[in-house]
């Protein structure tokens, strides 16, 4: 089934998106780091930190980080798989659904995706940044 459309294509991005939430489904809670509590003192209690990034601060707060910690990380697993998706369609022709998710597969099984994707912190829009970036110089239509 060629990824084409947009009922395929969201399929894809779905069963990506739980693939790399697999690492916090595990924990059975977002994963966090030492410095997450900064950020969510920075985006939920309103008070600025030098040594913290206030843009991923508002996004705890604009996507609910005052009521749940999961709708920021589903949001971080669909951006990512979005642009996981986008980047396997330029660089793989004829892509199908079974490739996307074998993609899937072997992204969360060698690599630390699931852990950068299920986890409270920015550090995965740096990948994010860089595939985004490929994709506008090397790959624009």
């Amino acid at each position: 089934m060629p990824v084409e459309g947009r009922a395929v294509p969201a399929i894809g991005m779905a069963i990506l998106c739980l693939m790399f939430l697999s690492a916090a489904f595990w924990n059975g809670f977002p994963l966090l780091f030492y410095d997450t509590g900064a950020y969510l003192l920075e985006g939920l209690g309103h008070i600025f930190l030098v040594e913290r990034a206030p843009v991923y601060a508002e996004l705890l707060f604009l996507a609910g980080g005052n009521f749940s910690l999961w709708p920021i990380v589903v949001l971080q697993g669909l951006m990512t798989s979005y642009l996981i998706l986008e980047v396997a369609r330029a660089e793989v022709p004829g892509l199908t659904l079974r490739g996307l998710i074998g993609i899937g597969a072997v992204l969360t099984l060698l690599t630390g995706i699931a852990w950068y994707v299920g986890q409270v912190e920015p550090d995965i829009f740096t990948p994010v940044v860089i595939l985004g970036a490929w994709l506008l110089l090397f790959r624009s239509r």
